[in-house]
Formats: structure tokens, sequence, C-alpha cells
């Protein structure tokens, strides 16, 4: 029997899925964890983050994607729930739970897509007029940069305020197949898309959403209190902010946040673990800078 639903991308941590064909509306299925139980309830913390943000930050939520949470219960949906278990179960997903929770978002690309122009491994431009884009870490001073990946708030020397660095383009160095050829901070120029005058003369005005983007993080990383665990929820929005996906419909004057994931950031462990490969980076190339 044919399943009700069709893939129609895959990251690391969901599947995105069409249902009986229909793609003006899309559904996550969450594969972050080997475990269901443990999907379904990471998805539940990204819900209520999401809540949390739209509550206090209102600039942020008033793009964010539109979502709704659905259970699929084995009981009395089981032709669904077995639909979705299998593409759980070829992604090495255990099914211990008679629910599964999906998440119905909008399509950002539902008029269809006829071309594709692809810039780098974070940006993308459809039909000539909707960019898809990464705009990742706000250039800053070397001084707040370390301080930014201590818990305990470490800097060190003053001088190091004096020294600008763009964490973009140092992961580029390491990283061939996610290289930046376009960097949102202006460190290599727009020459990439040139042959899009309407998206390139938006993201040359000041107040373009990447600019907004880069400021809030900013503002996000004055306010955190560090070595005071009462400020994770500031910690884990702006790292989320720094992994998002942006789609900038040209024609529709309309912006659209998609991945503000939930972190994972519980505690001061949680928090060096993850900043690890942040001090390994700076690490090879602090000397150089």
């Amino acid at each position: 029997m044919n399943s009700i639903f069709s893939q129609v991308n895959e990251g690391n941590s969901n599947i995105l899925l069409s249902k009986d064909g229909n793609e003006q509306s899309l559904f996550r299925l969450c594969k972050r964890k080997q475990s269901l139980r443990l999907n379904n309830k990471y998805v539940g913390q990204n819900i209520k983050f999401h809540q949390e943000v739209k509550n206090h930050y209102e600039f942020i939520g008033s793009y964010l994607q539109n979502e709704q949470l659905l259970l699929i219960c084995k009981s009395n949906m089981t032709k669904e729930f077995d639909d979705l278990a299998e593409f759980l179960i070829k992604n090495k997903v255990k099914i211990d739970d008679d629910h599964i929770s999906l998440v119905q978002i909008e399509n950002c690309l539902a008029q269809g897509v006829s071309k594709i122009g692809v810039i780098d491994y974070y940006s993308k431009i459809y039909n000539n007029r909707i960019l898809e884009c990464k705009p990742k870490w706000n250039k800053m001073s070397l001084l707040n940069y370390m301080t930014y990946i201590s818990f305990e708030g470490f800097g060190h020397e003053a001088s190091d305020m004096n020294k600008v660095i763009c964490r973009n383009c140092l992961n580029s160095k390491t990283n061939i197949k996610k290289k930046f050829i376009l960097c949102y901070n202006g460190c290599m120029g727009l020459q990439p898309i040139d042959g899009y005058p309407e998206l390139k003369n938006y993201i040359l005005t000041p107040s373009n959403i990447i600019t907004k983007i880069y400021e809030q993080q900013t503002q996000l990383q004055d306010q955190i209190v560090y070595n005071d665990e009462s400020t994770l929820f500031l910690i884990n929005l702006l790292i989320a902010l720094r992994d998002i996906t942006l789609f900038i419909d040209i024609d529709k004057k309309k912006i659209t946040i998609i991945d503000l994931d939930y972190k994972n950031i519980e505690n001061k462990d949680d928090f060096d673990f993850k900043m690890s490969k942040e001090w390994i980076l700076l690490q090879k190339f602090t000397p150089n800078i």
C-alpha cells in the first residue's frame, strides 16, 4: 500500500514530508535522537521554546514560521503512524512510543520552483526572486568571541577588542563542504548575487532582516550574565539564532525564519560541550588573527 506521506527534503535532525501530494503545507518529522520517545520530548521542548520567544522577543516571533503540533496516535491513526514510523526506522530511530509528534508548517516555496540558483552551501535563490540563506554569526571582536564561548565570561587581553573576527569565514577554512562564498558580514562582497539585482539591493538596505538578526545577536550577548544558569534561555536563543534559515520573498515582501531550534543547553556542562568546537577553532586560528 502506498504511503500517505512523501519525502520532500531531509536534514540532520528532521525529515520534511508532504501529505497526499499536497505541498501547500509540509510536515517536520524529528529524527534527532535514535528514540521516538526522546524525539517526541524534543519536539515538545521546541514548541515551548518558540512560544517563549514569541512572548518575550516579538521581533523574532513575528517572523517565525507558522506551525501546528499534531499527535499521530497508533491507536486511532494506524496508517499515518505506520507510514511515519517507516521513515524513522530507515533512519535507525527506535519506535518506543505510542504516538508521533509531527509539526505541520507552511511551505515557503508553495507556489512551485522552476529555477534554482545555488550560491553556496548556505544560500540558494529560487525563481530569481526568493533567497534562502543562513546568516550564521555576526562579526565581533576577538575579545567578545572569547568571552562568549566561556560560561565564566573569560576574556583575554584588552587589545583583543581591536581585533575583528568573522567566525563564519574562520569556519569556512576548516570545512570545504560548507565553505562560504557569500558572507553576510560583507567580508567577500556581493558579487555572487550580481545577477539578482532586487535581492542584492535588499541586502544592501541598512534595515534588512539579516542586519536586524545580527543586531539581535549582539543585544542578546550583552544581556547574558555568564556563570549564571538563570540566563540559559538567552544562551539557547543566541545559539539558535546563529543557526536559523531565512526565506526572503521579494515578490511577496515576506520574510520567514525557519529552524529556530532549541539547543538543549540546560546547564554549564551542556554549554561547555557545545562550545568545545569553538575553542578548537579559536586555538587553530588565533595566532593568525
